[in-house]
This record gives C-alpha cells, sequence and structure tokens, in this order.
C-alpha cells in the first residue's frame, strides 16, 4: 500500500492457531518496499521504452518511406515516454539557422495545433537560446523546465506550452543530422538517464534511417535524371570500365556511330571505334587509366577521329571523366559528331583566309572597328597610306591610331568632327577626299556594319589613295582642252574659239581670219637632234606666237609642226598680212636649243571670215588649202585663201567621192613609159602609172587623183591594185616570150606608213602573180624616205633580200638627199625632172646633175633621169656618165597595147622615129 508520505509498505497477515486448531489471533507482516517499488516500476518503464523503441523501429524499416511510417513510429515512442509530443528536427549544416521541423506526434487531447508555421515563427536568434542548444553540437541532451529555466528559454516553452522538454541529438555517421524532442506539456519532469538513452538511440536509429531513404531517392533521382539525359541528350553519353569495356550507350550514340545499345554494350571501346592507326596510342592510355584512373584524355576535351559502323571515318570530340565504384575505375565519356562544325569551320576559314587575301591585295587601306571603336583588323595597304607609329594598330585601341592619321591632315578639325560625327550616328555613310600635309590626296569611304538584325556591330574605313588618278584627271582635262607639250589650245578649243568669233561677228562685231601655220624643216630637227629637241623647238615656237599675238587672239597647236591662229577684231586682210609677216620674222630668227643653233622658218595659209565661208570646219579647210600653196610657192610666206582655190577644193571634195565609185567601176587603168638605155636605145624597164578614165571630166593624171586617195586613205587600195595588175601585166609579157626587165611601181607615203603591211603586200602579189621578184621595182620619193625609221630600212632590206630593186623617185628635191642614200638599201636614183628640164637655162641644174650623176657611180648606184624631152639634155646627161633615161624625148606613157607592140617589135625605140610621130 502506498502512505501518505509517498512510501509503498507490503502488508502480510497470518492466522494464529494452536496446535489443536484452535484460532489464536492474527499476525501482521509490514515490509517497507518502497525502493523495491521504484525499481521495479523502472524496470517495468525501461523495457516499455524498449519496446516502444524497437516497435517504432520496426514500423520505420517496414514502411516504404520514413514518411510513410514515422507519424506511427512517432505515436509509441511518444506513447512509450508517457509525454505529450514528440518532434523531430533537421538542423542547418552550420546549425545557425532555424531548424527544420520534419516530423511530430502530439497527444490528441493537446490543445495546441503544432505545425510548420507556428514551429518557424518560435523565437531563435537569442544568443541565450542559441547557448542553450549549443551542447547538441557536442552530442549531449539540452534538457528545458519552465520553472527554473532562463527567461528566454522559458518563454520558449511558454509559447509551446511546455512544461518541460528533452532534446536529444541525432547524429548520423559523425555528423550532427538534427535533434529529437520530447515535450511535456501537463506535469515538470525530470528525464532520466534511461529516457535520455532510449529517446537519443531511437533518434539516431530515425535520422539514419531517413538520410539512407533520401540517399537512395537522391540516387534514384540522380539516375532517372542521368537516364532521361542519356536519353534526351544530343551528345553521345558511353559509360565503360576500366578495361574499355562498354556499360551504357545512349540514343545519340547509336546515331552518331550506328550501333545500337544492344550491339556495342560489352563490347570493348577502341576495337569498336578506334581507326588502326590510332590503335596503340588508345590502347596505352587505357591502361595508364585502368591502373590510375589517369590519362591524357581524363578530365580534356579533344579532337579524336572514330570509326562508324559503315566504316567512314568522322571528326568528334569526347571529353572523359574518371569514377572510381569500389576499387576499379570507371570512366564517362560524352562525344559530340564535329563533322559538320569541322566542314563550317574549314569553309569559315576559307573564308577568312580568302578575306584577310581580298584585304590584303585590295588597293584600299583598311580599317575595321567594333562598336566600341576597338579595333579589329587592318591590312597592309593602311599602314602604307598612314605610316602609323609601330605598336598603334597591334593595340586595337582607335585613339591612337586617329591621332596620328588627324596629324597628318591639312584640315585636322574638319576631319575629327566628321570622324565622331560618323561614329555617334551608326547607320550613317560618307565618302569624301582628304588633302594631306605631304600634298597626296586620299578618298575616304566608311561605312556600318550590321547583323541579320540591324543591329550596329561596328564601321569599317576604307582609303585609297587617288593622288595619281586626280593628276592623271587634271592632265585628261589639261590634254582635252590644251596641248601638252606647249600648252596652247588644242583643237577642240580652238574650233570653239572659231565659233564664238562667228557669233560676235553675226552680232555686228569685226570680222577675224584663221590662220594655218606650218614649220619648215621640223622633221629634220626630230631625226637629227632627238624628240626632246623637237618638243624644245615646239615650245619656243608656241613662246614666240603668243609673243607676237594678243590677248584676246587664239594661238593653238593640232599636233606635229600644225600651229593655228584666231585673229580677232581685225579690220581686214591687211591686218592678217601684217601680223603674218611678223610672226614669219619672228619665227625666221634662228632658235637655240640644247646648245645647236637652229633655222626653223614657216609658212602661213589665210582665210577672212565672210558669212559665205561656212562653219569654223570650213575656214580651217580654207586655211589649209592656202598653206598648201603657200609652201608650194617656196615655203617661208603666207597665202590667202581666193575663190580659185575653192572652186579647186569643190573640185577635190567631188573627185573624192567619186574615187570610191571608180574603184569599184574599174574606172582605172595603167600606162607604161619605157626606160631606155643611152648606149643602145634598149627598153631596160618601164615605170606603171595610173590613169583615171572618169566619165563625165574625161582622163584624169595621177596629179589630179593621187593626192586626194592619200588623203581619204584610198591610196591603199589604189596602190595595191596598181601593183598587181603591173606585175600581172609584166607576167603575161614574160610568159609571151618578150625579154625581162623590170616594171617599176610608185609607193606613197601613206603605203610606207605601214611597212609590214606593205612587205606582205609585195610577196602576196608576186606569189599570186609568179613573177620573179628581181623584175620588180619600188619606186619611193626622197621626202618619203626622210621619214622612215629604222623599222622601214628593215623591211626594204629584206625586199631586196627578196630580190626587189629600190628606187628613189624624184632626187633632190628633198633635204640631207646625199645622207639618205647611205642610210637605205637604195639600187637606182631617178633625178627629178625639174633638173634635166633646166639643164641648159639653170647652171644650178646642170651642178646638181653632175653630182647626182658622179655620186650614184662613187656609190655605186644606177642613175636614171626623168623628163628628157630634147636631144641636147640627151647629148649632156650621156657625157656626164648617166645610162639610163625616160621621158618624151623616147616615149610618152603608152596604153598596155601599144606598150606590147614595142616590146614586140624588138624593144627599142629611134628617137627620130618619135620626134616625126
Amino acid at each position: 500500500m502506498e502512505t501518505s508520505d509517498g512510501r509503498y509498505i507490503d502488508r502480510h497477515t497470518n492466522t494464529l492457531l494452536a496446535p489443536d486448531g484452535t484460532y489464536l489471533g492474527r499476525a501482521w507482516f509490514f515490509r517497507d518496499i518502497t525502493e523495491r517499488k521504484h525499481v521495479a516500476d523502472e524496470l517495468a518503464y525501461r523495457d516499455r521504452l524498449l519496446h516502444a523503441i524497437t516497435e517504432g523501429t520496426r514500423i520505420l524499416v517496414k514502411a516504404e518511406s520514413p514518411d510513410e511510417g514515422m507519424a506511427q513510429a512517432l505515436r509509441v515512442v511518444r506513447e512509450g515516454l508517457r509525454v505529450e509530443r514528440v518532434l523531430v528536427m533537421q538542423e542547418s549544416s552550420d546549425f545557425t539557422a532555424h531548424p527544420l521541423l520534419r516530423y511530430v506526434s502530439q497527444a490528441p487531447d493537446e490543445p495546441q495545433t503544432f505545425e510548420l508555421a507556428s514551429f518557424q515563427s518560435t523565437p531563435s536568434d537569442d544568443a541565450a537560446l542559441r547557448a542553450w542548444r549549443l551542447p547538441l553540437k557536442e552530442g549531449k541532451p539540452v534538457f528545458g523546465a519552465v520553472d527554473t529555466a532562463e527567461e528566454p528559454i522559458r518563454r520558449m516553452l511558454a509559447w509551446f506550452h511546455n512544461k518541460s522538454t528533452l532534446v536529444v541529438p541525432i547524429v548520423v555517421g559523425e555528423r550532427l543530422w538534427g535533434t529529437l524532442a520530447a515535450d511535456s506539456t501537463s506535469t515538470m519532469r525530470k528525464w532520466t538517464p534511461n529516457e535520455v538513452d532510449t529517446l537519443s538511440t531511437f533518434g539516431d536509429i530515425a535520422g539514419a534511417l531517413v538520410v539512407h531513404h533520401e540517399t537512395q531517392m537522391a540516387l534514384q533521382t540522380s539516375e532517372e535524371r542521368f537516364r532521361v539525359l542519356g536519353a534526351t541528350a544530343v551528345d553521345g553519353i558511353i559509360i565503360m570500365d576500366g578495361s574499355g569495356r562498354i556499360n551504357s550507350w545512349n540514343k545519340a550514340a547509336e546515331t552518331i556511330l550506328g550501333y545500337t545499345a544492344l550491339a556495342a554494350i560489352g563490347q570493348d571501346l577502341h576495337q569498336l571505334l578506334t581507326p588502326l592507326r590510332f590503335m596503340p596510342e588508345a590502347v596505352e592510355a587505357m591502361k595508364e587509366f585502368h591502373e590510375t584512373g589517369k590519362g591524357d584524355e581524363v578530365g580534356i576535351t579533344r579532337p579524336l577521329i572514330a570509326r562508324r559502323k559503315d566504316g567512314v571515318e568522322i571528326a568528334i570530340e569526347m571529353s572523359m571523366a574518371a569514377a572510381l565504384v569500389g576499387t576499379e575505375w570507371q570512366a564517362i565519356g560524352i562525344l559530340r559528331d564535329v563533322t559538320e562544325r569541322k566542314r563550317i569551320e574549314s569553309k569559315l576559314q576559307f573564308a577568312n583566309i580568302l578575306l584577310t587575301t581580298e584585304m590584303e591585295a585590295s588597293l584600299d587601306g583598311i580599317l575595321v572597328v567594333d562598336a566600341n571603336r576597338k579595333i579589329l583588323s587592318s591590312n597592309r595597304r593602311f599602314d602604307e597610306i598612314w605610316k602609323t607609329p609601330t605598336g598603334y594598330l597591334e593595340s586595337g585601341e582607335d585613339a591612337g591610331v586617329f591621332t596620328a592619321v588627324q596629324a597628318q591632315v591639312k584640315n585636322p578639325g574638319n576631319f575629327g568632327a566628321l570622324v565622331e560625327t560618323l561614329y555617334e550616328n551608326h547607320f550613317a555613310t560618307s565618302d569624301d577626299e582628304i588633302e594631306m600635309l605631304d600634298g597626296r590626296i586620299i578618298e575616304r569611304h566608311t561605312v556600318p556594319l550590321t547583323n541579320e538584325a540591324g543591329a550596329y556591330l561596328g564601321r569599317a574605313w576604307f582609303f585609297r589613295d587617288v593622288t595619281e588618278r586626280r593628276e592623271a584627271e587634271a592632265l585628261a582635262i589639261r590634254t582635252a582642252h590644251f596641248d601638252v607639250i606647249t600648252g596652247l589650245a588644242n583643237r577642240s578649243v580652238f574650233v570653239e574659239a572659231m565659233n564664238v568669233a562667228v557669233e560676235r561677228v553675226k552680232r555686228g562685231g569685226q570680222s577675224f581670219a584663221v590662220m594655218y601655220l606650218d614649220l619648215d624643216h621640223f622633221k629634220d630637227v626630230n631625226d637629227t637632234l632627238g624628240h626632246p629637241s623637237g618638243d624644245a623647238l615646239l615650245m619656243e615656237v608656241a613662246g614666240r606666237l603668243l609673243a607676237n599675238t594678243r590677248v584676246v587672239d587664239t594661238v593653238a597647236r593640232f599636233g606635229g609642226d600644225e600651229f593655228a591662229i584666231v585673229l580677232a577684231d581685225i579690220a581686214g586682210p591687211a591686218d592678217a598680212a601684217n601680223v603674218a609677216e611678223k610672226l614669219i620674222s619672228a619665227l625666221n630668227i634662228p632658235y637655240m636649243i640644247r646648245g645647236n643653233q637652229i633655222y626653223s622658218g614657216a609658212s602661213i595659209g589665210i582665210d577672212i571670215y565672210s558669212p559665205e565661208a561656212g562653219d569654223a570646219e570650213t575656214l580651217l579647210s580654207h586655211a589649209d588649202v592656202a598653206l598648201y600653196r603657200a609652201k608650194q610657192g617656196g615655203r617661208n610666206g603666207c597665202r590667202f585663201f581666193t575663190d580659185a582655190m575653192d572652186q579647186e577644193v569643190r573640185i577635190q571634195v567631188a573627185l573624192g567621192t567619186e574615187l570610191h565609185e571608180a574603184l569599184e567601176r574599174n574606172e582605172f587603168f595603167l600606162e607604161y613609159q619605157p626606160q631606155v638605155a643611152i648606149a643602145d636605145s634598149r627598153i631596160v624597164g618601164v615605170e606603171a602609172l595610173a590613169r583615171w578614165q572618169h566619165p563625165t571630166r574625161g582622163l584624169l593624171g595621177p596629179e589630179a587623183f593621187i593626192p586626194i586617195a592619200e588623203k581619204s586613205g584610198l591610196i591603199l587600195q589604189l596602190g595595191a591594185w596598181v601593183m598587181q595588175t603591173a606585175c600581172a601585166q609584166m607576167k603575161a609579157w614574160v610568159d609571151a616570150g618578150i625579154r625581162p626587165f623590170r616594171i617599176a611601181v610608185n609607193v606613197s607615203a601613206i603605203q610606207f606608213k605601214s611597212p609590214t603591211e606593205l612587205q606582205d603586200n609585195v610577196i602576196k602579189i608576186l606569189e599570186s602573180t609568179g613573177l620573179p621578184a628581181q623584175w620588180l621595182e619600188l619606186e619611193l620619193t626622197e621626202t618619203v624616205l626622210m621619214n622612215a625609221t629604222r623599222e622601214h630600212s628593215d623591211i626594204l632590206i629584206r625586199l631586196r633580200k627578196l630580190g626587189v630593186t629600190i628606187a628613189i623617185d624624184d632626187f633632190g628635191t628633198g633635204f640631207s638627199s646625199f645622207a639618205y642614200l647611205r642610210r637605205f638599201p637604195v639600187d637606182r636614183i631617178k633625178i627629178d625632172q625639174n633638173f634635166v628640164l633646166h639643164l641648159g637655162s639653170e647652171p644650178g641644174a646642170a651642178s646638181i646633175v653632175r653630182v647626182t650623176i658622179a655620186l650614184g657611180r662613187e656609190l655605186g648606184i644606177e642613175v636614171i633621169a626623168e623628163g628628157v624631152e630634147t636631144h641636147e639634155q640627151l647629148a649632156l646627161l650621156s657625157q656626164w656618165g648617166c645610162r639610163e633615161v625616160q621621158g618624151f624625148y623616147f616615149s610618152r606613157p603608152l596604153a598596155e597595147g601599144e606598150m606590147t607592140r614595142m616590146l614586140i617589135g624588138g624593144g627599142t625605140i629611134n628617137p627620130e622615129a618619135v620626134a616625126r610621130e
């Protein structure tokens, strides 16, 4: 029984009987069993607690998850401890944050509903409260009683309506995972060591099970994530053991390499994928990995070559990671097919090389900057143009380059302002020119750089040195209006000046004159002293012309030694004549050119404007005709254009038109004038002379149409026809049994301008007619040979080697005649008929003829005299040693039929018979 003072008394009574069984009384026995009672109760309580731990653990172990079994397990423990509340809390890793309430079990009749929100709203930042909980970190329990605890702890206990609380640490491994708390809300409890041990044991078991479950769940989640990742990844994921045996192979690996997972798993990775040439290196690397978990391929991404199932080798990139599973190393490889990327990279690399090559080959200096004005690239030409200091471009800073460039321009302020404006206005473009301090002109062009979306990326600058181009353009402009050598106006400016003068006259102004001027002996200066001296002479002439004309006059050079002048505002022809005489006098003064004294006069043709004169070109044409007449009159003089000259010009214009038709209508024919040996009057050659049987003007000699043909260019066609016809006729005579002799054909200056073409024509005609070359003689005037070059000389030499002979016609009418005899391969000299005509009347003519004959004999060149018309002329020529003649004394030019009859008749001519005819 229990006494009022709390003791436990064991009461026992026995009946007292006499030996005979007589009731004697009763004996009472009392024992104080308080201590034993306490021990028994303690043992029973311990058994109950042990049962609670065992049952709670069984429930947790049997449950699929702690969440499923924890509530029941905590209820068993709570009931075993005979408390109103049990809580499981998870601590933060640093034990500073508010613990996380994971599970709670509370007696049904407990008035307060304990939940996460109310738990997290409890005060936890008090220093005393933190100090109270601190032993938990050391694995020790903490106790709290509302009647004995300090204020912060008492307040916290009151918050939960606790009378007393026991909190034990939950240690998993060696780490404090959380705490397990038992709250008594009805009575004050003095927690026994047995209760502390019991609660700690269960806490550690529950914590271990929670952590194990969470670890398992985390592992499952990780595995699931890995599985999903492997199934959906675009990269191939391969797991292999330390020997290289494949354990895992995802869908992307199947797609990239062609092997299914079923076919790949269990295979050796390198045997399956590595090309044979890389096998030794791969095997060695795998061996090192198997032993150490290390190797050249671990922890890095490497470009490799893999062999697909179809045998095609592809470019891949593989990243390899090592994992130690138990005692064995495993490798996780992530691979990516980079074949297409490599192709694109190669294409981009080629594009970059091409772009760099184009930049370096560009005539433009190129500078490319980004949106922040950082230099991205530049080419060599940019550095050549701007000569930027070393390191400026390499630094990538635009500011230094800008300063260096700005210092070289004439107007740095404007230059800098425009650059800043363009940088501020991202999408602006600009084209301008920059004048440099050193005189160069730089063309600048800039455009913005944008992406496909139109966003501003930077700016490209293009610079080109256009100094030479601008100089060339300026020269072209000057050349278009002015003569390059003399600086005088050219033909187009001169014609415009004439048009202006015409309009001025039409408005009531004074008349004007057009002068056409030609220098004498200018070709001799070029040939003997060289073109630089000729150019110097032209400049001197230009200066004298300007010095002797007025500002209102226009002086021009048309080319060569031809000049023209517009004399404005003259009263009449007398004014023009006075100026012409003044100019001739000025030009007759000797020139000192490069140390040489040169004499070069001039001839001038003049036309005075009249309303009937027509346009500017007509005026020039009239002045040209007058110039021609002035030169015919002996040079160094002037002539005015007359009506008679105009009529002659009109006839020439008409003949020029009719000449085209004459060639088409075969209106030309040849006559042949014999060339005779003086000794026996035997015909030794004939000269073929062209004639024009005009349908309305009658028979026209060469003097009427050859100059026209030369001006129009028809002389080439006409000359070829003459040579073809003459050679064909000579061949016909030879085929007819007539003794062969030379046939001479005249070659005009126009034909001789293209010596190679002339040579080709001669050879073609000889081949087509079959005439041996030695019977063809080409006659060129001395004037033509004076204009010849080395090329002409070479052609004549080649023709002579073929057998063609060369004759100089009209010898003595040119200048420096004797010198040309040494320069060119000449077979025959033809003394001009003017000298023969005046043999008896002009002593000078006789002297020239005698000297020419003697010179020919000295040089071994045959001499033939033209224009022999009298016996006296023949006698003198024979006396002086001339062996051949040509002229009317023996025969006029004969038509083909007459010439044939003469040749058939013996080929000799009786002058007396000719005279009788």
